[in-house]
């Protein structure tokens, strides 16, 4: 009788102790719970991939993202270093009338064998009213349709690539 009750002590515990982790998971700050990861293989630093994303912009400028300010004065969405080092860039996706928002991640030291990013969040207007990539927000097949469309416009232009 002692045993099941010990048993049940420490299930319980370890129940409670994997939930807490869970929502200190979900909570922490720089973690975003939805969106895509992809990893791009054979890039060696931050800098390369910001010269590619770059480049792209520059041979293919329907991908540069635009935003209003609410005056009817628009300015390019460029680059932007977050508190913890990571970049976030956004793309412009025409064929979907909408900006999407990612992240590159710094999750190792240079020189790297390969890049974290994560297509993150869409927002169809210029305004700027983010929705999140895998969240209820958007329905499944628009889901679909946006990662399909940047894997095939941006990530296929970045070099070789794998979902996470």
């Amino acid at each position: 009788m002692e045993n099941k009750k010990i048993i049940k002590i420490i299930l319980i515990s370890l129940l409670v102790t994997g939930l807490l982790y869970f929502i200190a998971h979900i909570y922490s700050p720089g973690v975003d719970v939805y969106g895509q990861d992809y990893r791009i293989d054979n890039i060696s630093s931050f800098k390369e991939i910001q010269d590619k994303i770059d480049s792209i912009k520059t041979e293919y400028p329907q991908y540069r993202a635009y935003a209003s300010d609410g005056k009817k004065q628009t300015m390019e969405l460029v680059w932007q270093e977050t508190q913890s080092k990571d970049y976030v860039v956004f793309f412009c996706l025409k064929k979907e009338k909408a900006t999407v928002l990612c992240y590159i991640r710094k999750d190792a030291e240079e020189p790297l064998e390969n890049v974290r990013i994560t297509l993150l969040r869409l927002s169809k207007s210029r305004n700027i009213s983010w929705k999140d990539i895998n969240s209820k927000a958007l329905s499944k097949e628009e889901n679909e349709k946006v990662k399909d469309l940047f894997e095939q416009e941006i990530l296929n232009k970045l070099g070789k690539w794998r979902k996470e």
